[in-house]
């Protein structure tokens, strides 16, 4: 698994900020997003079997990232990886072992919800 990892990613928390209303918004720049964690990951499209097995729980689902657990890892997140930003729609520890996270996950295009 670990010559797998071959893609460096960054972990980002979706920061709130108050709207001065008793509300709040989100930055809509990743940029200004706190990084969480900067780490190795496998990063690939899902192929037919593997979207009609999520698809049931996250209808969006088009890309699986694989990393090395981190008990941390939060589906508030999104993953930047160079110009790509990818929603976690969830993920697993398989088996419960603490080894590795699969995360299902959204590409976001890049004129869609963050910049």
């Amino acid at each position: 698994m670990i010559g797998q990892l071959k893609h460096r990613i960054k972990i980002r928390n979706k920061i709130r900020v108050s709207d001065g209303r008793g509300g709040y918004t989100i930055p809509v720049k990743v940029s200004d997003w706190p990084i969480v964690a900067e780490v190795w990951a496998a990063i690939s499209p899902m192929d037919g079997k593997e979207i009609q097995k999520y698809q049931a729980i996250y209808p969006e689902v088009n890309t699986k990232i694989l990393i090395r657990y981190n008990a941390d890892l939060d589906a508030e997140y999104i993953i930047e990886h160079k110009s790509k930003i990818y929603e976690i729609l969830g993920y697993v520890n398989p088996k419960e072992e603490g080894k590795i996270n699969i995360i299902a996950a959204k590409e976001v295009p890049k004129r869609g919800k963050y910049l």
